[in-house]
């Protein structure tokens, strides 16, 4: 079966406003939007991360963004830390805590690693 472009373009949309940024991704790539604006946006506005060692440990942004795509990130990541100790995926750009580890994320698709600190 043969997916129309715009097919892509609407499972863009969906995984946006559930804050799934890799499906975003992947939709936007087999959309054709592979250098697309929106495409650009997104690279430079989240940034893939890996959290580990944050058991018992709270994530938390230095504010919380306004747009609803990247609040869903945020707390999707959150919940992922307060329950498995850690998270793989992405963060929208900037400053966080985990326990009392500082650190800030890049945008881009290079994988950032973060570890917590009690």
């Amino acid at each position: 079966v043969t997916i129309k472009p715009e097919s892509h373009q609407l499972g863009a949309q969906a995984a946006r406003t559930a804050g799934d940024v890799d499906q975003l991704i992947v939709r936007l790539e087999r959309a054709g939007n592979g250098s697309s604006a929106e495409l650009r946006s997104v690279l430079s506005t989240f940034g893939s991360v890996k959290i580990t060692k944050g058991k018992g440990l709270t994530l938390k942004p230095k504010s919380m963004p306004f747009a609803p795509d990247q609040r869903a990130v945020v707390d999707a990541a959150i919940k992922a830390v307060s329950k498995k100790g850690k998270y793989k995926g992405w963060l929208p750009k900037g400053d966080y805590t985990l326990g009392s580890a500082q650190f800030t994320v890049a945008a881009g698709k290079s994988l950032q690693k973060f570890k917590g600190k009690k």
